[in-house]
This record gives C-alpha cells, structure tokens and sequence, in this order.
C-alpha cells in the first residue's frame, strides 16, 4: 500500500482534501463518521452493497485512518484500515461503538488506543511545583515556573532553560 494524491500543486487546504477523500466514498460507501486529526482523518465508512467477489457484504463497517501530507504543494493520502494495525492511536472511542471489532490487529490496536488515551488523561492531571526535580525524555529537570499552559525548566545536563508542556514531563520517584 502506497501513498496516492497530486501530481501539480493545487493550493488546497487540507480541509478541502479532507472533503475529496470523502467525495471518493460516494461511489461504494456511505460516511458515517469522520474526524480530522493532526495525521489524517480518521473515518468510519458502511458498504453500500455486497461485493461482486462475495467476499464482502452490503452494511459491513470500517474504520480507517487517511495518512496526509504535503510536499511541495501536493497532498498525498494513504489509507491504513484498522485491521492493518495502524501505528497512530488518535481515533475516536467513539469509533469503536459504530465498528464490530474483527479481532487480530484490530483488536490490538484498539486496546492501544484506549491506552494512549488513558495515559494522556492521567498525564494531564498531574500537577508540578516549582523547584520539583522532573524527568523529560529521559533527562532530568528542575521546574523553574508555569508559563501559560506549559514550564520553564532547567536541564540538569546543561544548565539551560527550556518551555515544555505538561505531557512531557514525568515525575521523578
């Protein structure tokens, strides 16, 4: 599975190529869902009619994940459906509900989201305290102050002061 889009730059927005991957459905899919996130548009799709190979049947549902990117003023677009296993775990929980899970890759990717997201959840409610001892990335950090909605730190290594957001810091013990 490759990548497919433009061979010109078009000067479209990615909300526009957004609404052109979903325009490509009408033909064998409804849209029942959709969701822009920084990598993509997640969707979820219902086939319109059975497959004429028998192997797929009107009413069966998929979620998939369009990969985006520009280069040079062209988008390209590369769909990964869920089964695939995608290695990006921002679809919506909500998703999970429209879609029987079809087990294998799927079901693991799903327990992967809901873990992505958990850990997020408590990673925001963390709270720091200026002069606390912190860890970034494996290295360590005084918190210097709040900054609207992130710290200034000092590395440990180096001595130097860097704005971070809450999600990258761990604390340390």
């Amino acid at each position: 599975m490759g990548w497919s889009g433009e061979a010109y730059p078009s000067g479209k927005t990615k909300k526009e190529f957004c609404e052109e991957i979903i325009e490509s459905f009408s033909y064998g899919f409804n849209l029942i869902a959709s969701k822009n996130v920084s990598e993509g548009m997640w969707t979820v799709v219902e086939r319109k009619k059975d497959s004429e190979s028998g192997g797929y049947k009107k009413g069966d549902r998929y979620i998939t994940l369009h990969l985006m990117r520009k280069h040079q003023g062209c988008w390209a677009e590369k769909a990964v459906g869920e089964e695939m296993g995608p290695c990006h775990y921002s679809c919506p929980e909500k998703f999970f509900g429209m879609v029987e899970c079809k087990g294998g890759y799927a079901a693991e990717f799903r327990e992967k989201c809901r873990a992505m997201r958990a850990a997020k959840k408590a990673r925001s409610k963390q709270t720091f305290e200026v002069g606390e001892k912190v860890e970034i990335y494996g290295k360590d950090y005084t918190i210097l102050r709040p900054f609207k909605r992130s710290f200034i730190v000092r590395s440990h290594e180096d001595g130097r002061e860097y704005k971070t957001g809450s999600r990258n810091i761990n604390k340390v013990g």
